[in-house]
Order: C-alpha cells, then structure tokens, then sequence
C-alpha cells in the first residue's frame, strides 16, 4: 500500500507539472537551497558558496537562499524537498550514503524514493581510508589483521554513515574487529585514534590528511582506485577494489516533475557555478574533493550507489553490537 501511494504521488507531482506552462521568464523568485544539517559543517559550506556564485549563472537577477533543515539523519530536509511543488524553486545538496539510508532500511518506509527525484549535478565525493597512531608498530592491514586479537575501531555508532564504512570495510577485508562508539562525529573518533582509544579508524580521506600531515596518523590504505602513497594499498591492491565505492558524496537534486526546461536552466547555472574560480578556490579551503559533472551523472553515481549499499543492509538495520 505504501509503494502504491508513493507512486501515485509522483504521478501526481509530475501531472501538475505537466499540466502548467513552463514559465518563460523562470527563475522569478528567490530559489530555497536546502541543507540537509545544521549551520556549519562541509555540506553547508558548499551551499552557501555554489548557491552564492550559482546567481551569477542564473539568467534573471533573483536569490539563492540557504535554508538549514536539520534532524532524522537527513530524511527531514529529504521529505521536504520531496514534497515541494515541482516549479524549481526549491533544490537540496544530498549525502549520499546519508539520504539512502531510510530507503535502503525500509523500517519504516519513508514517503519518497531517490530515484523519482530530479537529479541536476554531481559535486564531487570524498573516499575513505585507514589509520593508526602516528606512534604504532602497524605499518598496514595485514600487520592490523596480524595482532592475534580483535582490532579495535573507533565510530560514531549504528545508523552514521562513518560506521556503516566502517562496518563493510572491517567485514570485506576480514578484520576480526570489535567497534568502540558513542563519539560524536568523524573528528572526535579520530582524535580519540591519535589519543590511543583504540587501535585505528575508517574515515574520509580530508579527516585523515590533516592529521597524517602532522605525523599525529599513519595511513595504512587508501579505500580508492589510486593511491597517493605508493606505500600505502589502494582498495584493488588489497584486492578488494568494490571498496573504493566507499564515499561520501555530494549531488543536487530537486523534486520529481521539474519541466525539462526549468530543469535545464538549474543544471547549467549549477555546472557554472561549480567551474567558477570562486567555488574552485572555496572548495580546495575545505580538503574537499570537486568534480563537477551534470544531472545524468548525478542519477547514474546515486544507481550504483543504491546497489552497493543494499548489500549491506543489515549494518545500517544494525542497532546494537558494538562496545560503548
């Protein structure tokens, strides 16, 4: 019944947009770019800078305003995006896996579907990698595997996206692991590796270079295609390259139904404002990776991405197990 009424939203949503005529003189208005968090943070940063430089790109002088949206581990801001009238005033920034996770869990199903949403660009995406204290004996995965005891993971808890990674990596390269929770975000669990709590940490690579800079992290994989160390093994050197579909990534996307020629106007000011100088500079301040690409790509990463994570369902279904 669920998916019947889900469905016929959508239809409803699309014959609405049908129904009107595309509106010539689009945008008219201020459009609400919607931040699935709270101020501060990555995913606000690149709002509020894309959405600032995306005005130049639009073709009528109007406001790109951020609106912060808070609670449910993202699934607030999607439902409300998902329930916005499909007039392209009102887009959002998406943490993928973050936004996947009440879809893939279906307990209990949420009101909408990712893939009815209108995907308008790809901002980019930060992988994972592995670490120890800067001080360890433990110079890579098999002398981590090789401590004759369970390795201890430091996470943030069930439901996070960092220990979702954590999770399916320890398990994929078959790391006998206990995990130690109840940190509040990535930077808290990973200084708690520097300070000792436990033995190493999965986290974005921008979290870690940061502090393998500075000696405090020892980086003994890079969960990608490439590796910036040729010391250090990438996900297919440990032979394991499905690792590498490990990130946190960014797209942008609005309501199912936006006409096609409003939805043009949106992914070309988005792709522009990605290219500028500006956001280029404003993101490289940030550690974070950008690459830019369009609406087609943003749906094809967010496909893969459904498939990946649906494999490994019973983490994110995963309340408990973990040592606090």
């Amino acid at each position: 019944m669920h998916q019947i009424i889900r469905h016929l939203a959508v239809w409803l949503l699309a014959a609405i947009a049908m129904s009107q005529p595309a509106l010539a003189a689009y945008p008219e208005k201020d459009i609400t770019f919607i931040i699935p968090t709270g101020p501060g943070g990555t995913f606000d940063a690149f709002v509020r800078t894309i959405g600032h430089v995306m005005e130049r790109y639009l073709p009528n002088k109007v406001h790109v305003v951020p609106l912060n949206i808070p609670g449910g581990n993202g699934s607030k801001a999607v439902g409300t995006t998902f329930r916005a009238r499909p007039d392209g005033y009102t887009i959002q920034i998406f943490d993928i896996p973050g936004a996947l996770l009440p879809q893939i869990a279906n307990q209990p199903p949420p009101e909408y579907d990712l893939r009815d949403f209108t995907w308008l660009g790809y901002i980019g995406q930060d992988p994972y990698g592995m670490a120890v204290n800067g001080h360890s004996a433990v110079k890579s995965v098999e002398e981590l595997k090789g401590l004759g005891r369970p390795v201890k993971f430091l996470s943030t808890g069930a439901g996070a996206t960092s220990y979702l990674a954590t999770r399916i990596t320890s398990e994929i390269l078959g790391i006998n692991a206990n995990f130690i929770t109840g940190y509040r975000g990535a930077n808290e669990y990973v200084i708690g590796a520097i300070r000792g709590d436990g033995d190493a940490a999965v986290a974005v690579l921008p979290m870690l270079r940061k502090y393998k800079d500075s000696g405090d992290l020892r980086v003994i994989a890079y969960l990608t295609k490439q590796s910036p160390d040729p010391e250090v093994l990438t996900a297919a050197q440990l032979g394991h390259p499905e690792l590498a579909n490990l990130s946190v990534i960014r797209l942008i996307g609005g309501p199912p139904g936006l006409p096609p020629d409003v939805k043009a106007v949106l992914e070309e000011a988005l792709l522009k404002a990605m290219a500028d100088p500006e956001t280029v500079k404003a993101t490289e301040l940030l550690g974070a990776n950008l690459d830019p690409k369009g609406g087609d790509e943003a749906k094809a990463v967010l496909l893969d991405s459904i498939a990946f994570y649906t494999r490994y369902r019973k983490y994110i279904l995963e309340d408990g197990g973990a040592e606090k």
